[in-house]
């Protein structure tokens, strides 16, 4: 089966109309991902369940994005800057789809956004709300 994608598309801002592409890392990636995240949150004081080994990105999921906003800046920033690994830029067109580089984004808002959909889309079946379907 093949990783989930999903093509968001920003409607406000500086970055109105840029499409973005997030594609779901791989299962070893994104375990790994949340468990340094977790591991974090729990030096933060975080509390987190003792059995989060078992299934890292449920755990991660019933802990949700703003546990991470106790993190030290130093622990957070490779783990948020990971985040932007699975995501391109997509051109007007759609024609062309290529890695992200920082200048494709101009608006603060806009690397919220991502954050959230990388993360929904990584963690949302776990959760009643709705995962970003493929593009």
């Amino acid at each position: 089966m093949a990783r989930r994608i999903h093509d968001l598309t920003i409607d406000s801002g500086r970055d109105a109309g840029k499409t973005f592409r997030i594609t779901e890392k791989s299962p070893w990636d994104a375990e790994w991902w949340a468990v340094r995240a977790l591991l974090a949150m729990g030096e933060a004081g975080v509390e987190v369940p003792e059995n989060y080994q078992e299934a890292p990105l449920a755990t991660f999921a019933q802990s949700g994005l703003k546990a991470l906003m106790k993190v030290s800046p130093d622990r957070l920033k490779p783990l948020f800057d990971e985040m932007f690994e699975c995501v391109q830029w997509v051109g007007p067109d759609r024609k062309v789809v290529r890695p992200l580089l920082e200048s494709d984004i101009e608006d603060v808002k806009t690397l919220v956004q991502l954050r959230e959909a990388v993360f929904k889309l990584h963690i949302g079946f776990f959760s009643d709300a709705e995962a970003p379907t493929s593009a």
